[in-house]
């Protein structure tokens, strides 16, 4: 019979934990969002305060910590996309999965349908990441393609193997690149 005090006393705690945020989807996303910042992540973080937003709409502090997090989002990627393409040589797969990865934060915020969301593009350098990302198959696509042409130049077997693969990846960037 000495049971029964502890029983109730377990269950009034698990009701009291049950409310709290930590224990819904939208205070996990949010908690996972307050990490990803302390990191210095900010890419996660965007993304999280996103579920967050998107399991409860109403809920203000991941609206509030976006204020923060997105603009620093967008800075860090315009940083590592411009540093990725002064490097030589290039990583082409590289900077076409930075361009894929911020486009995919930016359409996952405009999904969100907030009316924030406008300061939030506004007050951020967005750039227009569809064409940079399309000049920029091209050119990965020129790049491999004129590699390809200097390795059949050589004239050995060795080389036309490597030429192929050149003319694969310029394909891989741009379909049918001049055929």
């Amino acid at each position: 019979m000495n049971y029964k005090p502890k029983f109730y006393i377990s269950i009034v705690f698990l009701l009291i934990f049950s409310a709290c945020s930590v224990f819904t989807a939208h205070g996990r996303a949010f908690s996972k969002a307050e990490k990803a910042q302390k990191r210095g992540d900010y890419y996660q973080a965007v993304l999280e305060c996103v579920k967050s937003l998107s399991a409860k709409r109403d809920f203000e502090k991941p609206l509030m910590m976006m204020d923060d997090v997105f603009s620093k989002a967008i800075q860090s990627y315009n940083q590592k996309i411009d540093r990725f393409l002064k490097q030589e040589p290039k990583n082409w797969d590289l900077i076409i999965r930075s361009y894929n990865e911020i486009i995919y934060m930016i359409d996952s915020v405009e999904k969100l349908n907030f009316l924030r969301q406008e300061i939030w593009f506004n007050s951020s350098n967005m750039r227009d990441y569809h064409s940079e990302l399309t000049k920029t198959k091209e050119n990965a696509a020129h790049y491999y393609y004129d590699h390809a042409l200097k390795l059949m130049e050589k004239d050995k077997q060795d080389s036309y193997k490597k030429a192929a693969q050149s003319f694969k990846n310029s394909q891989k960037y741009v379909p049918d690149f001049k055929d």
